[in-house]
């Protein structure tokens, strides 16, 4: 019946009984939106409901992201490192929060943890030859475009990131004496 501020306090209520009530939380995002208010404040009331929650963080910087509001990614992907500073999905966030603030290195950082952790995702081996290349450390991009070669199976995607390693490598070079 459009009473959406009531259908807020009442599922604030089922809420404060079960905090992970997932129709609920819907509910709640979906009463925002029919308001026009930030769907993103019920993931963020519900992460700092239970902050351990690692899955409530990840919506919650998963929606930071989606509305370009980084800095505030960063932050909370630093609290979430806390609970599992293993988890290659915050550590993806985190490298792409610090790369969209063109924070390259720390972006470097964080994608070099996610190398260690999966050596095998191919993908990041791309992104972190593509950010050696900005740098000009063609040496380090390539041996991260080798790698992603290597992991992919031959890929084309990354048999062409090593070939645009090349490519600056040999551009570089043609603008020196």
């Amino acid at each position: 019946n459009e009473m959406f501020n009531e259908q807020i306090e009442i599922l604030n209520m089922i809420l404060k009984i079960n905090p992970s009530d997932k129709v609920a939380n819907a509910e709640k995002k979906a009463a925002f939106q029919a308001l026009g208010r930030d769907e993103l404040d019920v993931d963020k009331e519900r992460w700092n409901a239970d902050p351990s929650n690692i899955q409530y963080g990840k919506d919650y910087v998963k929606g930071l992201l989606d509305r370009d509001r980084y800095d505030e990614a960063v932050k909370s992907c630093n609290e979430l490192i806390v609970y599992d500073k293993y988890d290659t999905q915050i550590l993806k966030y985190l490298g792409d929060a610090h790369l969209s603030l063109y924070n390259e290195d720390l972006a470097i950082e964080a994608y070099e943890s996610i190398a260690t952790i999966d050596k095998s995702d191919y993908l990041n081996s791309i992104e972190l030859s593509k950010l050696y290349i900005n740098k000009e450390e063609f040496e380090v991009a390539l041996k991260w475009s080798e790698k992603a070669v290597q992991f992919s199976g031959k890929k084309g995607i990354a048999l062409n990131q090593r070939a645009e390693v090349y490519f600056s490598l040999a551009e570089f070079c043609s603008s020196e004496s």
